[in-house]
């Protein structure tokens, strides 16, 4: 079962960081340090970071029997820390759990090994150049895992969803990208901002963070000028027809009440019928087997068509709220 405990806990006389989430938003951490109300994560990114956690026992044992990785004995999970010394009376710790340790350098050393599940576009980012732009929170988990236990190196074995077989690449030892002292200094950011009660202004407003209400919008650029008068037409076009449609739901829901269902009728060249609404297949359920069968629905070729050519989507402004 899961650590469901937020990124930043209190533990008796310690304020403990999870390595997991120190790579994550500034303004996360300071939400989990105050205290803040999380929001649940969506179904659709829990159920694939279940995937991965369910995945990491095969993954082990394929390294251990394919790849001829010798795991120190009762490793699994092992628990690891960094202290990062006292801020304001309280010791601040960076805590996580390493799938396993395993025996270096024809066993004279031991590295931390924490296996990823990735689909094969995040395969490609993780061997990009910008390997820990793509991927901060690892940047920083891996890091943690590595000085904490005692090392500057580590492993990071990925298994390939789409192949299902562990990247190559992957098995080679892994630097550390932070020191202990980039990492004290992120934890001591995060208090600073607790005992000033001021928000910090780091917002990559991470994917399905349990505190979205303190993200700030997105900031983005205008449309191109040649492009704007037809925006503005098209947005008009849409709110017509919005209005429309409305109007014609409200003299169907009228015409229904003198119709027979099932019926058909001729007025003025048109023919007219009450039809009962059609069941709907049930695309949920539909997943949620594929899922519990192991079946990667969402990138499999076998289940997904590939999209072709580009469409345009506006979006109303959103609702100003009343202080009212």
């Amino acid at each position: 079962m899961g650590d469901n405990r937020p990124a930043v806990y209190l533990e008796n006389n310690n304020v403990i960081y999870r390595a997991s989430a120190l790579g994550g938003c500034l303004r996360a951490l300071y939400a989990a340090r105050c205290g803040m109300d999380r929001r649940p994560i969506p179904d659709i990114i829990q159920r694939g970071m279940d995937e991965g956690t369910a995945l990491e026992p095969t993954i082990l044992d394929l390294l251990q029997t394919k790849h001829d990785f010798h795991f120190v004995e009762n490793s699994r999970q092992h628990v690891v820390e960094l202290d990062c010394g006292k801020y304001n009376g309280k010791n601040l710790i960076v805590r996580g759990s390493v799938d396993a340790l395993v025996y270096s350098g024809g066993g004279n050393t031991v590295l931390p090994v924490d296996v990823k599940a990735f689909t094969n576009d995040d395969v490609e980012l993780y061997f990009s150049d910008k390997r820990w732009y793509h991927f901060p929170r690892y940047a920083y988990q891996q890091s943690v895992y590595a000085h904490g236990s005692g090392t500057e190196f580590f492993l990071m074995p990925i298994f390939n969803k789409a192949t299902w077989q562990i990247e190559p690449k992957s098995l080679r030892v892994v630097s550390a990208p932070y020191g202990p002292e980039e990492i004290r200094n992120r934890v001591l950011s995060v208090e600073r901002s607790y005992s000033a009660l001021s928000m910090p202004q780091d917002c990559p407003c991470d994917y399905a963070c349990p505190y979205p209400y303190i993200h700030d919008p997105p900031a983005r650029s205008e449309p191109p000028a040649a492009s704007q008068a037809l925006i503005d037409a098209r947005i008009n076009l849409s709110n017509k027809i919005r209005v429309l449609e409305a109007a014609r739901q409200y003299l169907d829901d009228q015409i229904t009440k003198h119709l027979t269902e099932g019926e058909s009728y001729t007025h003025d060249g048109h023919t007219i019928s009450l039809l009962h609404k059609s069941n709907r297949f049930n695309i949920k359920a539909a997943q949620e087997l594929l899922t519990e069968a192991d079946i990667d629905w969402q990138h499999d070729p076998d289940f997904v068509i590939p999209g072709e050519g580009t469409y345009i989507r506006i979006t109303k402004p959103r609702k100003q709220k009343s202080n009212d």
